[in-house]
């Protein structure tokens, strides 16, 4: 021996015990006591969420991470403790916003949102294709002929 010691450290991660979301903040109690605050922008889901969705999180994998499932969220005390921000692709929180902009209309309109129907919206979706859309819900008597404009709306976008 040389007289280097050498020793591995290894940490216990520690479980989520609470959690609040504000329109501006995301506050995480741990089981050892601390409580941990993130700019919710550093979310963007959670950012666009409604303060009903923010409030329905589900503590999940044993106490270390933190699931939203109207928002389609997962946030792990890891990433917490290190200050890491949401990793997500801006092309697929992109498609997620569309999607939740069609989904919106549709219920605001309809009561309903067929599911085949917003899939070939925002296959092609953009911002004037969503203009249209949001002027057809208004327009429209019934979720029949809504969907037969929304269609042929689809159907146009697709060829160009």
């Amino acid at each position: 021996m040389n007289g280097t010691l050498s020793a591995m450290v290894t940490f216990a991660l520690p479980r989520v015990v609470n959690v609040t979301v504000t329109d501006d903040t995301l506050s995480v109690d741990l089981e050892d006591g601390r409580t941990i605050f993130i700019p919710i922008v550093w979310y963007p889901r959670l950012s666009y969420g409604t303060p009903e969705e923010r409030a329905n999180f589900q503590i999940s994998g044993a106490g270390y991470g933190i699931h939203w499932h109207d928002l389609d969220e997962d946030i792990g005390v890891e990433g917490l403790l290190l200050g890491k921000k949401s990793t997500e692709n801006p092309i697929s929180f992109d498609r997620w916003l569309k999607r939740r902009m069609i989904i919106e209309t549709l219920e605001l309109r309809f009561e309903i949102a067929p599911i085949s129907l917003i899939e070939a919206i925002s296959d092609v979706m953009n911002v004037n294709t969503l203009r249209t859309l949001h002027k057809y819900a208004v327009q429209s008597g019934s979720i029949k002929d809504f969907e037969e404009k929304m269609k042929a709306i689809v159907e146009t976008n697709r060829m160009l």
